[in-house]
């Protein structure tokens, strides 16, 4: 009997794909609002400090995964003890980073923001913002073992329901900031506290009611935690490593260019991480059926799960992607007023090194579903961290633009992906030459392919019908032919013959129900 069910994927996909939509479209409102209110400098101040407490996020995404991993793996043995033992023992850990965030947010980071950033003159509500900043991102770490707990569980319509009270949630400080408040800036930082320490109740007391694992026990077993420290112990140095990736080059562009180019990389992010909930989405959907699948050792199954998936997560990017990255000053103009310089490029480059980053989340579920990621994670860490120096070296020697420490970001997440797969066909027996010729190959012609149309299409109405460069309707159109093409090829080329009558079954399934309920 097959441990992996599709079914539940695919709704719980849907789900999240629902929750994403309506997320994604209040959110960006919500950023164009705020962007409004604040000015081009306080928001460029607000991200630049978002950028140092972001710093510390490698510790939520790192027990983020941790838990996942290992709640998903005493579920897929059914030990329901265990399951409250590593929730117990989790708790402790968690409470012992909140007091490491404490001590270093309010003496390095402190220092940092006080005598490195650039604040344009508005150095008192700079530091209001980074005290808020550090409080919420407190809040977000005790909320990580109960909002793992919901995703092993795969309850996905609690997850969803409650992100999307969150993003409503934000939409209501925006439209407050337009109303009241003499120092804009200080109102938002302490209005999306309060957001966040809101939210993460809400977790709480869920779990608590619903969930008996999340009533933690008393009796110590330090079994767990070793399991728990090996494990996020060199789990930490790769988040760490990609945590260097935003927060570290956002602080770079501010020590380098100041707070005016942090806004349009604020935006640039903005856009690419709305865009990559698609994916993230997806994956949390599909996550913990790896793990289950390798905690009862079908093997064949991960293995087909992990080709099928890596695809697909693939693709979910990639039709957004195309036309955005074709038409993105056009749909950038349609977002924000008034589009800060850069922004458009620094987008595209975004887009382009997410498409690469989207192997990622394939490659590492495989790894952490074994519990031995001591290699991966210094293979994965160590070229991830040479980020940083490496763009250090190219603004403060080779005086190269803002846009490098995206380039270079770009060049060595393909990196990673090669250390990726080594680790992978070394840890599991995967065979990663069929990967390449059945997964990376098929990816990589049904991207050229994807490009190709809709380029064609505008140089041809340029040089026949000379038609405007920001003519809406050619834009509209343009991306129409997009999307349309690129879902063409992936269904014609990017899938198997076998997942093309799954998802035909699925489509014939969900009509008839549609049909019976009218």
């Amino acid at each position: 009997m097959s441990v992996v069910d599709q079914k539940r994927i695919a709704r719980n996909t849907l789900l999240l794909y629902l929750r994403m939509g309506l997320v994604m479209l209040v959110g960006l409102y919500t950023s164009r609002v705020v962007l409004d209110v604040l000015g081009e400098v306080d928001q460029g101040i607000y991200d630049a400090i978002g950028g140092v407490v972001v710093m510390f996020s490698f510790l939520s995404t790192t027990m983020s995964t941790a838990c996942q991993r290992f709640f998903s793996f005493e579920l897929g043995r059914d030990d329901a003890e265990g399951l409250r033992t590593v929730f117990s023992q989790s708790l402790v850990i968690f409470v012992a980073l909140v007091l490491i965030v404490i001590v270093v947010g309010e003496t390095a980071g402190w220092w940092f923001i006080e005598h490195k950033m650039r604040m344009a003159g508005r150095d008192d509500a700079a530091h209001w913002v980074f005290h808020c900043s550090i409080a919420g991102f407190i809040f977000l770490l005790m909320r990580t073992p109960y909002m793992g707990m919901i995703i092993a569980r795969e309850k996905m319509k609690v997850f969803a329901y409650i992100s999307v009270f969150e993003a409503l949630g934000a939409l209501a400080v925006a439209i407050t900031l337009q109303r009241y408040g003499a120092d804009k800036l200080k109102l938002y930082a302490l209005l999306t506290l309060a957001l966040q320490t809101l939210t993460t109740a809400i977790y709480w007391l869920y779990c608590r009611l619903f969930y008996r694992e999340c009533r933690p026990t008393l009796r110590w077993n330090g079994r767990p935690v070793t399991q728990l420290f090996h494990f996020t112990g060199w789990e930490m140095m790769g988040t760490l490593a990609g945590t260097c990736k935003t927060g570290g080059v956002s602080i770079l562009i501010n020590m380098f260019f100041g707070p005016l180019f942090n806004t349009p990389l604020g935006r640039a992010q903005k856009v690419y991480m709305t865009i990559a909930q698609l994916q993230t989405n997806f994956y949390m959907a599909v996550r913990p059926q790896i793990i289950k699948s390798y905690a009862v050792g079908a093997m064949d199954e991960m293995e087909k799960l992990f080709f099928q998936s890596t695809r697909l997560t693939y693709y979910l990017l990639l039709v957004i992607a195309v036309p955005l990255m074709i038409e993105t000053p056009f749909i950038l103009d349609l977002w924000l007023k008034d589009v800060p310089a850069h922004t458009v490029l620094f987008t595209r480059l975004l887009l382009v090194g997410g498409l690469i980053d989207s192997f990622g989340s394939p490659l590492g579920a495989v790894v952490q579903a074994t519990g031995q990621n001591r290699r991966y994670q210094q293979g994965v860490g160590a070229t991830l961290l040479a980020i940083l120096p490496c763009t250090y070296v190219a603004f403060k020697y080779l005086h190269l633009g803002a846009e490098w420490a995206l380039i270079l970001t770009i060049t060595f997440s393909f990196i990673a992906q090669l250390v990726r797969a080594g680790c992978v066909r070394r840890q599991t027996g995967i065979n990663m030459r069929r990967f390449a010729r059945d997964v990376v190959a098929v990816v990589v012609a049904v991207t050229l392919l994807s490009f190709a149309l809709p380029l064609c299409f505008r140089e041809f109405v340029f040089s026949t019908l000379t038609a405007h460069p920001s003519s809406p309707v050619l834009a509209l159109l343009s991306i129409f032919i997009s999307i349309l093409w690129t879902a063409v090829l992936v269904y014609a080329i990017g899938i198997t013959s076998s997942e093309r009558r799954h998802l035909l079954d699925f489509l014939k399934e969900k009509t008839r129900r549609q049909a019976k309920e009218k």
